[in-house]
């Protein structure tokens, strides 16, 4: 999470999460009691005016990520990076 630039107005902590979605859900869809969404990244403090990076080990495929913020504002800005450490068959 980008934190550049916010010095004091960031904020304390974050949480990451996914899950895997078929088809194009809407943010409706997204957001109802049916989704299972697991947590990547447990609560963590970020500092400001950073770039604040987590490492995730996830074994299941992932179509959508949510960004919580504590507490409750913008989100300065989030940029997500996979790589996969699985070989290819064949």
């Amino acid at each position: 999470m980008d934190t550049a630039h916010f010095r004091g107005n960031h904020p304390q902590a974050v949480s990451v999460e996914g899950t895997s979605a078929a088809g194009v859900p809407s943010p409706e869809d997204l957001l109802s009691d049916e989704v299972r969404w697991m947590t990547l990244v447990p609560r963590t403090p970020v500092g400001g005016h950073a770039a604040n990076g987590f490492a995730v080990m996830c074994e299941e495929r992932l179509t959508h990520l949510r960004l919580r913020q504590y507490p409750d504002g913008v989100s300065p800005g989030c940029v997500c990076t996979a790589r996969s450490s699985r070989t290819r068959p064949g």
